[in-house]
């Protein structure tokens, strides 16, 4: 049986020094990281404390201007 937090960890170790969840490029899977990243700091888990390579990762991809645009015009709050 795996949790979330341990599926996060799992994740975290996965993601230390990368800049892309898969490859060298934006994926759709680096999108659904900040979506679950973002449903983690809503579930009351301190996503940038327990998983910083997790909020590393989030960090880069929200430095990206096309990240940024969809982020303010949803006008949701990621952290």
């Amino acid at each position: 049986r795996i949790t979330v937090r341990a599926g996060h960890a799992e994740l975290d170790a996965a993601l230390a020094g990368r800049r892309f969840a898969i490859g060298d490029a934006f994926s759709l899977v680096d999108a659904m990281l900040v979506v679950h990243y973002r449903w983690g700091n809503r579930c009351g888990i301190d996503m940038r404390r327990d998983y910083p390579n997790f909020a590393a990762l989030v960090d880069g991809l929200r430095a990206i201007p096309a990240v940024e645009r969809v982020i303010a015009r949803e006008g949701i709050q990621v952290d």
